[in-house]
């Protein structure tokens, strides 16, 4: 079953911040204790490195709550207004290991003038 799509809307030079939970197929939260989590933005699929990862950190582990974001110098590195990215879960509680695309979409990029480094 393909990841669903969920596009995101960044600002360039500015932080972006989202909290995800996560669900089995009854509604039910997740047991993600011992769960690792990454994603990535690339220019497209072929692109290799990534122009930046985003930072994920598990927000409330009873709720399966993940926090996904990026700080201001990641964000201006997305200097183009169209992206794509994948998150991805990888539950290590299994042998062997069980890895998931949670979602994926575009990065859709509003663009900055001003920059972090600007003088005055």
């Amino acid at each position: 079953m393909p990841a669903p799509i969920y596009d995101i809307f960044v600002n360039q030079y500015a932080s972006f911040d989202m909290t995800m939970q996560l669900n089995d197929s009854t509604g039910s939260a997740l047991p993600i204790i011992n769960w690792g989590f990454t994603g990535s933005i690339k220019t497209n699929v072929d692109t290799d490195p990534p122009i930046t990862k985003f930072n994920i950190i598990v927000a409330d582990i009873t709720s399966s709550l993940i926090n996904i974001s990026l700080i201001p110098c990641q964000s201006a590195l997305l200097n183009k207004p169209q992206y794509m990215y994948d998150i991805l879960a990888t539950n290590n509680n299994v042998n062997p290991v069980e890895v998931y695309r949670l979602v994926q979409g575009k990065v859709k990029v509003s663009l900055g003038v001003t920059d972090l480094d600007s003088d005055n």
